[in-house]
Parts: C-alpha cells; sequence; structure tokens
C-alpha cells in the first residue's frame, strides 16, 4: 500500500521531498489499509490459539464466520485503526530526520544523490 499511496498520492519521487503532514497522513493511510487486510488472519489466529486444542486455521475460521459473519473476522478492527498512527508516526519520523541528514551531507559538499 506505501508504495502505491505514494506514487500516486505525491508528486516528487523523493518521498523525503512531501511536506510531513502530507507524508504522515499517506503514511496513516497506508497503515489503516493494511490493518483492513491484515485484522480477520490475526483474529484467527488468536481465536485458534486460545481454543483448547487449537482445531486449526481453516476449522477457526469457518467457527467464526458461523458465529458472526464477515464482521466477526474484524473484532478490535477499531482500535487497530486508532493504533495505525503510531508507526504512521515513526515512518514519517524516520523519513524526516533521513533529510535533515541528507541535508547535511550536501552542505558538506556532498552530491544530493549520493547524500540519500
Amino acid at each position: 500500500w506505501h508504495g502505491m499511496l505514494f506514487r500516486y498520492l505525491t508528486k516528487a519521487d523523493d518521498t523525503s521531498e512531501t511536506p510531513t503532514t502530507k507524508r504522515l497522513l499517506i503514511n496513516l493511510l497506508a497503515k489503516q489499509l493494511n490493518w483492513l487486510c491484515t485484522v480477520p488472519f490475526e483474529v484467527v489466529a488468536s481465536v485458534n490459539q486460545l481454543t483448547p486444542g487449537s482445531p486449526g486455521f481453516v476449522v477457526t475460521a469457518l467457527a467464526l464466520y458461523r458465529q458472526g459473519g464477515i464482521a466477526n473476522f474484524y473484532r478490535g478492527l477499531f482500535i487497530s485503526l486508532f493504533l495505525a498512527i503510531n508507526p504512521a508516526i515513526m515512518n514519517t519520523l524516520i523519513t524526516t530526520l533521513l533529510r535533515f541528514a541528507a541535508m547535511m551531507k550536501t552542505a558538506a559538499g556532498m552530491d544530493y544523490e549520493d547524500a540519500r
């Protein structure tokens, strides 16, 4: 998700040239899209591990579906989407620090492409 979103939602090939707020929002959206895809697997795996005898992934998934349909696979989604801000902040911070390091290297005379 990350690469696709940056490719289509930013103008610069270098993500460090994207404004910080925009980068943070794109990182947040990417993480939330990731959660939408992975939460069902995490729910099934967690329920499977907590079920006595661990019946297996497919058996647990079928039982969950019978109990509550598709919505049952998205237990805890709201808090996961809310907590997606943590990795979004971290990713944005790392890019910002890398941009700062590249700026310092270019100030010391290094070519921008090499400084990145």
